[in-house]
C-alpha cells in the first residue's frame, strides 16, 4: 500500500509536468489544459509537500520535490506575466470613477429580481450583460430610472446599459458563434469606449478559431477608441490563454486586483476552487481598474463581476 502511495505521487508529478508542456500546444484540445494552470500550480505545491512522506531515497525525493516546485513556479509565473496591472498615473489631472458591472445572466435564468436588486444596490454606472433574451430585456426595463440609456436593444446576446449618455450608437461586432458589441459613453473627462464580447466555447478547431478571431477583433476595436477604453465580457477564456494575452497586449489593457477570482461554473455542490476565471473587466488607454470583485449569486451559472474604474482626462496612447 505504501508503495502505491509513493509511485502514485511520482506519477502525479510526472503527469503535471506533461500537462504543463501540452498546455502550450497550438492544437485546441491540449490547449484546453492551459486554462487550468492555476489548478496545476496548486496541485504541484501540494505534491511537493507530499513527497516528504514518501519512502523513496533522499536523492529521489529531492528530485521529485524540485520537479513539483518547477511545475508550480512555471505555471504561477506564466499566469502572473499574462495579467499586467496598471498603477495610477502621477499628475494625471481631472478624473472620474465609473462603476462597471458585467454579468452572464444565463438565458434560462428567471431570477430577474436578484439581478435588478444587485445592480441597484451597487449603484452601477455601466452594466454589460450576456445571454440576454427578449425576456431579460423586458426585465431590465426595471433599471431604466438608474440606467436610462441602451434599453430595448441587444447585440447577439449582449446588452449595454448606461447611466451616462451614449454618444455613438452601439456597434454590433458579432461574428459567427461570437457576440460582440461596442459603445461610446460620454463623461466629463471625455469619451470612454466600452467593448464587450461573448465568444463561443472553444470546443473543436472551428469554434476555437472563431473565438480567437473575435478576441483579436475586440483588441483592434479597443485600439481604435478615441479616449479611455473598458473591456468586459464572458470571454470563455482565462486571462493567460494565448489569444486573450494577445488581445490584452495589443490593446494596452490591464487587470485589477481580484482578476484571478473564479467565476464559472456556479453549480450546486460544485467547489469553486475547481472553477475558472472567464468573466473579466479590464481597462486601458487612460482608464485604470482600481478595484474588482465578485457579485453575489444571481441565479446564473456565472458569478457577476463589478469593477471601479478611474478614467483620466489626459489619455496617452497604449
Amino acid at each position: 500500500m505504501r508503495g502505491a502511495w509513493n509511485y502514485g505521487i511520482a506519477a502525479a508529478i510526472l503527469l503535471l509536468g506533461v500537462a504543463t508542456v501540452l498546455a502550450g500546444s497550438d492544437h485546441w484540445l491540449p490547449a484546453l489544459l492551459g486554462h487550468f494552470r492555476l489548478h496545476m500550480a496548486d496541485t504541484a505545491l501540494v505534491l511537493a509537500l507530499a513527497v516528504a512522506v514518501t519512502r523513496f531515497r533522499m536523492p529521489v525525493r529531492m528530485g521529485l520535490c524540485f520537479s513539483a516546485l518547477g511545475v508550480w513556479v512555471f505555471n504561477t509565473n506564466f499566469v502572473d506575466e499574462a495579467m499586467p496591472r496598471a498603477g495610477l498615473p502621477a499628475n494625471s489631472g481631472e478624473s472620474i470613477v465609473l462603476r462597471v458591472a458585467f454579468a452572464n445572466v444565463l438565458a434560462s435564468n428567471d431570477d430577474y429580481d436578484l439581478m435588478v436588486a444587485w445592480v441597484r444596490s451597487e449603484r452601477v454606472d455601466l452594466l454589460v450583460a450576456s445571454e440576454i433574451t427578449d425576456r431579460w430585456l423586458n426585465a431590465l426595463e426595471a433599471l431604466r430610472e438608474e440606467l436610462s440609456h441602451g434599453h430595448n436593444a441587444r447585440y447577439g446576446d449582449l446588452a449595454i446599459l448606461s447611466r451616462r449618455p451614449m454618444e455613438r450608437p452601439t456597434e454590433n461586432l458579432s461574428v459567427r458563434f461570437a457576440r460582440a458589441a461596442a459603445a461610446e459613453i460620454g463623461t466629463p473627462v471625455g469619451p470612454v469606449t466600452i467593448v464587450s464580447a461573448h465568444p463561443t466555447v472553444p470546443l473543436g478547431a472551428e469554434r476555437t478559431a472563431i473565438r480567437d478571431r473575435a478576441l483579436a477583433r475586440l483588441g483592434a476595436r479597443a485600439v481604435e477608441a478615441q479616449g479611455g477604453v473598458i473591456v468586459a465580457g464572458d470571454f470563455n477564456a482565462t486571462p493567460w490563454s494565448p489569444p486573450f494575452r494577445a488581445m490584452v497586449r495589443e490593446a494596452g489593457l490591464a487587470f485589477g486586483g481580484g482578476a484571478r477570482r473564479k467565476t464559472w461554473p456556479v453549480w450546486p455542490n460544485w467547489p469553486m476552487w475547481l472553477a475558472l476565471p472567464i468573466d473579466h473587466v479590464l481597462a486601458g488607454r487612460g482608464c485604470v481598474v482600481i478595484d474588482l470583485r465578485h457579485g453575489p449569486d444571481v441565479g446564473s451559472d456565472h458569478l457577476p463581476v463589478i469593477a471601479e474604474i478611474r478614467c483620466f482626462a489626459r489619455v496617452s496612447a497604449p
